[in-house]
């Protein structure tokens, strides 16, 4: 939903002066890490091993934050950024949803994948990458074979 763009930057921009709520995903208000994906929504969804929260949300996450120090400074922040963005979107589902399900949880994933990386300034840190350093991490991190699903296709089509 548009409400999770307007109100992730703010959050992140604020991380850590936020603290009192008691949702289930509440760790990500003070601070995203890659553990909440398996502290949190796989202990609330039980996907398994090929579900989203493990074969992808995890896996990226920790890719990501592994490799932070290939990316730029505004690469990193865009990063941060969007990390959040996208585990903002799921702690919103997992608190507003009665019964979390592993499809239902993917859906929202892949909903917000394509505004969190928009709205976290993707086309900004790819157009002004002179050194192209940005785009090589991203190259070095993301596997071919996640593009081949039809949810990746059709975000990017």
């Amino acid at each position: 939903s548009s409400g999770i763009n307007a109100e992730y930057g703010v959050l992140f921009a604020n991380k850590g002066k936020h603290r009192g709520s008691q949702d289930k995903g509440d760790e990500t208000a003070d601070e995203f890490e890659c553990k909440w994906y398996i502290n949190t929504l796989e202990n609330t969804t039980q996907c398994g091993r090929k579900g989203y929260v493990m074969s992808y949300g995890w896996r990226y996450c920790n890719k990501f934050m592994s490799n932070i120090e290939l990316f730029t400074e505004p690469g990193q922040r865009w990063v941060n950024s969007t990390s959040y963005c996208l585990q903002y979107a799921l702690r919103d589902y997992i608190n507003q949803t009665n019964q979390p399900s592993c499809d239902g949880m993917m859906e929202v994933a892949f909903a917000s994948h394509a505004s969190c990386y928009i709205n976290s300034g993707f086309c900004d840190l790819v157009k002004h990458s002179v050194s192209f350093r940005d785009i090589e991490a991203l190259y070095s991190i993301y596997s071919f074979k996640d593009f081949l699903s039809l949810q990746a296709f059709q975000q990017i089509f």
